[in-house]
């Protein structure tokens, strides 16, 4: 008898080595990237109105900015998700096409 070897299945074969799970050298870069101008935007903002709104405005767009880039266990994060959406409700669901049958007379009188 032939021994046969188990199927072997991949598990979440990454493109990119993660630094933290979801988050590679990409996505490390853009949240830097967001950091710094987040930064800018928070001293403007201490400036005109207080310190407290500029934190709070901080706060929310770096986690903003976290949450919309970092990688899912299907390697996907949510702009691509939304692209895959968008594109599927831009594609062709209806088909219109004829479905003709013939029937012989036999097989009609069945169903008259």
């Amino acid at each position: 008898m032939e021994k046969r070897k188990p199927l072997y299945i991949p598990i979440k074969t990454l493109d990119s080595e993660d630094y933290v799970s979801g988050i590679g050298i990409l996505e490390a870069v853009i949240i830097g990237i967001a950091l710094v101008i987040t930064i800018i935007i928070g001293i403007l903002l201490a400036i005109i109105f207080n310190s407290l709104v500029a934190i709070v405005v901080g706060i929310f767009l770096v986690a903003t900015v976290v949450v919309v880039i970092k990688r899912d266990n299907t390697n996907e994060n949510v702009i691509r998700k939304i692209s895959i959406i968008m594109n599927f409700n831009r594609s062709q669901k209806r088909y219109s096409y004829v479905f003709k049958v013939s029937f012989d007379d036999n097989y009609r009188e069945d169903y008259e």
